[in-house]
């Protein structure tokens, strides 16, 4: 399993893949962002809240929370892969997570805006369970995993220690 969650019970194990930040995402032709944009900056936009079971969703609330600010929902999805066609052309923002972001940016009629505050950065682990462990097959899977997000995320993802 690859998630952004812990996972504490003792018939699991989990090895981090990698950690990563947030990105603002709007309209190429949006007026409201520049070429960088803060939370606070967004706060006041259409937001179009992204996130499969609520995990994202938290993660960026806990970011508006954290600077005296609350989204300006005005649509959810749960799917990052569709969340681009949705907002070009319009005045929509959201947060993607930042090893999402270079696929989502090759939307037409997008773009990706840094964020120039500190963003909550978030963790994806790969959780497996015990009777696996020692499973040839498996820890070569798990071992590709782990060589693959490292290599992948050279300067989007921050390298597992």
């Amino acid at each position: 399993l690859l998630a952004m969650t812990e996972e504490d019970d003792p018939a699991f194990r989990s090895r981090v893949l990698f950690q990563c930040g947030f990105s603002c995402m709007c309209a190429v032709d949006n007026p409201a962002v520049g070429a960088t944009t803060s939370i606070g900056a967004i706060a006041t936009l259409p937001y179009l809240d992204v996130s499969h079971m609520g995990q994202v969703s938290a993660m960026t609330q806990a970011m508006f929370q954290a600077t005296g600010q609350r989204k300006n929902t005005v649509a959810a999805m749960s799917s990052f892969l569709a969340a681009p066609s949705v907002i070009a052309g319009s005045h929509m923002v959201f947060l993607v997570p930042s090893y999402l972001a270079p696929t989502l940016a090759l939307e037409p009629g997008v773009r990706l805006v840094p964020l120039t505050d500190e963003t909550q950065r978030h963790t994806v682990r790969m959780i497996w369970h015990n009777t696996t462990h020692f499973d040839a097959f498996m820890d070569t899977v798990r071992s590709l995993l782990h060589a693959n997000a490292s290599r992948a995320g050279e300067g989007v993802m921050i390298k597992s220690p």
